[in-house]
């Protein structure tokens, strides 16, 4: 992104925001809704995001090398074939970028549930490991605490229509997604943005709009979207790739992508 224009309702939360991107240096300009109306609004933001064109156009590309490179995975509307195909390949994809000294995020912490100790035994570092494990148990005794049945919601209606019977099925399909040789490198928060290199745990839903753009906000360029069934989630400021494991689903999306 070269700049942004922020509009808002009133100028204290919009000034925030402003403020906020301003920190990483990238150009930015608010504008508020109240004292000014709607059109006015939209005429002052449009002239300035004019400006911002321009002022992008003149930049010049510079050429990075695979390990300045940050991807992420998310699955969604998992099946049988998740775990069995997509996942697995998202996996072979991550052995091979971690060996290119590449950047890697990983999450969906509600999806890792009856797994969590098989991503734990992945952490680098008992420090690691204990924050995982720590992220993973509150929220897991949040969930607790709540007396809520999450049956439906882990797995979801179309997981269990799909073949899923527990969460801790659909989680060991899950992991498929970081490969067999890559070792957790670090534990994030919502959005942050990674310290150092290889493979990191984002503490994350598993709904994928929000999940995409957490790692979009962390500074992920391009995610990897495994589907046993389809999902049509994208985001408008990174490429989302999606995978899908049958012949049946890939002549399916042909077909969107043609009525698009």
């Amino acid at each position: 992104m070269a700049a942004v224009v922020v509009i808002g309702i009133e100028p204290n939360w919009t000034n925030l925001v402003v403020d906020g991107i301003a920190k990483t240096g990238k150009p930015v300009a608010g504008f508020y809704i109240e004292r000014h109306g709607d059109f006015k609004t939209v005429e002052m933001a449009s002239r300035k995001a004019m400006e911002f064109v321009q002022y992008a156009t003149e930049l010049k590309k510079t050429e990075c090398s695979f390990t300045d490179m940050t991807i992420s995975t998310k699955c969604g509307e998992s099946d049988t074939t998740s775990g069995l195909a997509s996942n697995p390949s998202i996996g072979r994809l991550y052995d091979r970028l971690v060996d290119m000294n590449m950047t890697l995020f990983f999450g969906e912490t509600s999806e890792v549930t009856g797994g969590e100790h098989l991503v734990a035994d992945r952490c680098a570092t008992p420090e690691i490991r204990e924050k995982f494990m720590k992220t993973w148990t509150e929220y897991d005794a949040f969930i607790k605490s709540q007396g809520v049945d999450l049956c439906g919601t882990q797995p979801t209606q179309g997981n269990i229509a799909g073949g899923l019977t527990t969460i801790e099925e659909k989680a060991l399909g899950n992991i498929q997604k970081i490969g067999k040789k890559a070792m957790v490198q670090g534990v994030l928060a919502p959005a942050e943005a990674p310290q150092g290199k290889g493979l990191h745990f984002m503490d994350t839903s598993s709904a994928a709009a929000e999940c995409v753009t957490l790692m979009a906000a962390a500074g992920s360029i391009c995610h990897f979207f495994p589907t046993g069934q389809g999902n049509i989630v994208g985001n408008p400021i990174i490429p989302v790739i999606k995978y899908v494991p049958t012949p049946i689903l890939y002549q399916l999306c042909l077909s969107t992508l043609m009525l698009t």
